[in-house]
């Protein structure tokens, strides 16, 4: 009877690990929350009042192209239609981030996640 109650235990934590690993947040996931993005782009990134969706950019951006527009994101938007376009449809200014450059490269792994 024992090994039966042992048995219980170990199946329910494992359970439990593989449970919570697949609840784990990337880095780029943490700094989409803590830089505030989703307040403009949303939770899930399907875009708000505010800001475009998020989703389905790798067709629209390298990762070194999207890297230097997170810097400096209003340059990108005078040499660019579409993004002119987007901002005269938000009207909400993209802010530039001042990140570690391992940080935004986890930000766009994550936004170019598909």
């Amino acid at each position: 009877m024992r090994l039966r109650g042992e048995k219980v235990v170990v199946t329910v934590s494992l359970f439990l690990i593989v449970a919570s690993a697949g609840c784990a947040k990337s880095e780029g996931a943490k700094l989409y929350e803590s830089q505030g993005c989703s307040q403009c782009h949303g939770v899930n990134r399907e875009g708000t009042e505010k800001g475009p969706p998020l989703e389905s950019l790798r067709h629209l951006w390298s990762d070194e192209s999207l890297e230097t527009y997170l810097r400096k994101p209003q340059a990108f938007v005078q040499r660019d239609e579409r993004l002119r376009a987007l901002a005269n449809r938000y009207q909400t200014v993209m802010p530039a981030f001042v990140l570690a450059d391992q940080s935004r490269k986890a930000l766009v792994k994550f936004l170019l996640e598909e």
